[in-house]
């Protein structure tokens, strides 16, 4: 009769051991997802949520272009086992993913239904004003209201023009993700705080980086853009001033020279002069602006790019 009291006490060790697991699975997948999170602080903005299945990460809203980088830093984290990702944000709900590439704002998702995706497409027209835009998206009518979405996305899109490169930003019916490279620290928190009022009803995961280099403010402060002016003169746009006050703050973080380049398609003099008359008043705005006038560097390019407008880069 002596087997009766071992076989139970194995049975309540094996009850125990089942238990143990049980408990200390979710653990092991939560510690993993923040290790995994932490290592991706490197690449801001690269995904929208990081979901661990006991061993096996999965990381949703991966931009093509930065999936293999995504992956191989995932893989390198201690415990990962398989790293797999995929570029729709892995949400049952609505959802919406905005990027800047090249200087262009593109736009892509799925919505509940056309009163939310003519409020999108409302607010990124105007919110990306001045850009090139590609718009792609979808309607789920299966899908829920999303209750959490602002009401207008305006203000939402219009943020992302103020001094961010190589954005990305995610959206989904809980989390708005923000990444890419700001002018300064100081820039990254105050955007941070703007998006918080742009989407009150989200929560808001600010990866924004600040710019470490000149070549990298520049970059921020343009995010693509172009110095335009109103149509046959050198007058400024009222959006052109603004981003010259942008390229005002990156001038700060070095003592590089800026290249100041006017363009046009015509070799005659009046063209010539009008792309000249341009450059000048770039260079005075910047110079009243605190910019050293032997930071800049102004010439005339007569080439195949579209006239009337000036181009700013790294000078040599």
């Amino acid at each position: 009769m002596q087997p009766i009291p071992l076989l139970a006490g194995t049975l309540a060790l094996l009850a125990l051991g089942v238990s143990t697991t049980v408990v200390r699975i979710p653990q092991i997948e939560t510690d993993l997802e923040q290790r995994v999170a932490t290592t991706l602080e490197t690449l801001p903005g690269a995904y929208h949520r990081v979901v661990a299945r006991g061993r096996a990460v999965l990381l949703t809203g991966v931009n093509e272009e930065v999936a293999p980088a995504v992956a191989e830093a995932t893989g390198s984290v201690w415990g990962v086992r398989a790293a797999e990702t995929l570029p729709a944000l892995g949400t049952e709900g609505p959802w919406l993913r905005a990027r800047i590439v090249d200087g262009e704002a593109r736009l892509d998702g799925t919505v509940s239904g056309t009163e939310w995706e003519s409020r999108v497409l409302a607010g990124a027209r105007t919110g990306f004003a001045g850009r090139a835009r590609r718009f792609d998206l979808s309607i789920d009518e299966t899908l829920g209201q999303p209750s959490t979405w602002p009401s207008t996305f305006e203000p939402l899109f219009r943020v992302t023009g103020r001094g961010i490169a190589d954005l990305r930003m995610t959206l989904d019916s809980k989390v708005l993700v923000v990444g890419g490279v700001a002018l300064d620290g100081s820039s990254a928190d105050s955007l941070g705080f703007q998006f918080v009022g742009a989407a009150p009803g989200l929560e808001v995961r600010n990866e924004l980086e600040a710019a470490k280099t000149f070549a990298d403010g520049l970059h921020a402060a343009l995010a693509g853009r172009v110095i335009e002016f109103e149509p046959e003169s050198a007058r400024l746009t009222p959006g052109s001033r603004r981003i010259l006050s942008l390229v005002t703050v990156a001038m700060r973080s070095g003592e590089e020279v800026l290249r100041v380049a006017g363009h046009t398609t015509d070799s005659e003099t009046p063209a010539r002069r009008r792309a000249s008359a341009q450059t000048r008043v770039v260079s005075d705005y910047l110079v009243a602006q605190g910019v050293a006038q032997d930071r800049l560097e102004t010439v005339v390019v007569v080439g195949d790019s579209p006239r009337g407008h000036v181009t700013l880069s790294e000078g040599g």
